[in-house]
């Protein structure tokens, strides 16, 4: 069975003043995913920022995690690129370094229509050896993938779950009703994870395990184990945050600034990136105070 089911993480990446990679602190906050009970990683996603690095820096990062993690938490990484041919080259690099798999989107700009959707997943699962998670974000790349493109694509054997980030809960239903065994859907909204597990979403790629690894896996085995009460509680628990994170375009330096305040290594955005502002500091201080996290 592919592993890309379960929480998966988009890890942050860490970056000093100077806009260098900060390792030292990309391996601690590593470590303390590990140690605190995480699931799996995904390094270079949007949280990542996979565009503001360069293809070989996108490769150090992700060689770096394989290292430090060394087996204790699956390990997969976004591949995102402009052309199919960069696709595939990340996508090898993934599976050359021992990675589960790869969460792919089409890039924002794009405009690709079904056909050459249907085209680009399928030439890039014919040319690697790892297993994909396709990724159906219309709110970044402005392409809603309907489902019998998804369901055509499901037959592929190296495509094997999908993470559905359309805000359309039912999409989850459907994909597990009609499509279960050839295709795993995975939670893609951030504050919505309750809905979606109760759905049939078997999976959840989010950013909170960057500072609540536990908490965020055992929102899901909770109602995969029948403890729905108990899940429906802890969510109430999350949920302040996660709305946060999934209202604010600086989601990327609201997960960091949260990183720094409990210890972590969040470290500095690369610019065009700006840090928040004190109010908004202030805000997300404001709901760490009711927030217990784990």
């Amino acid at each position: 069975m592919s592993q890309l089911r379960g929480v998966f993480t988009v890890v942050a990446t860490p970056f000093k003043e100077d806009g260098a990679i900060d390792f030292d602190g990309f391996g601690n906050n590593l470590d303390f995913f590990v140690e605190k009970g995480g699931y799996g990683v995904c390094v270079a996603g949007t949280l990542g920022e996979y565009s503001a690095m360069t293809p070989e820096e996108r490769k150090q990062v992700f060689e770096f995690a394989a290292k430090r993690l060394d087996g204790r938490a699956p390990l997969m990484a976004g591949t995102i690129a402009t052309t199919t041919k960069q696709v595939i080259e990340l996508t090898k690099h993934v599976g050359d370094n021992g990675g589960e798999g790869v969460l792919l989107l089409s890039h924002p700009g794009l405009g690709l229509r079904p056909e050459e959707l249907s085209t680009y997943y399928r030439e890039v699962a014919d040319a690697t050896a790892v297993d994909i998670m396709l990724y159906n974000n219309p709110g970044s790349n402005g392409i809603d993938m309907q489902f019998d493109l998804v369901k055509e694509l499901s037959e592929h054997p190296r495509i094997v779950a999908i993470k559905e980030s359309s805000n359309d809960v039912k999409r989850i239903t459907r994909i597990a009703d009609e499509l279960k065994g050839s295709l795993t859907p995975v939670c893609g909204y951030e504050d919505m994870y309750f809905e979606a597990f109760s759905a049939g979403a078997k999976g959840w790629v989010c950013l909170g395990g960057n500072i609540a690894p536990k908490l965020v896996r055992d929102l899901l085995e909770l109602v995969e184990a029948g403890n729905v009460d108990q899940a429906r509680e802890l969510s109430r628990t999350y949920r302040p945050l996660a709305r946060y994170f999934e209202s604010t375009s600086k989601f990327i330096q609201a997960t960091k600034y949260v990183m720094d305040t409990i210890g972590l290594t969040g470290g500095y955005c690369r610019r065009p990136r700006l840090p928040l502002s004190p109010a908004e500091k202030a805000e997300i201080d404001t709901i760490l105070r009711d927030v217990k996290l784990y």
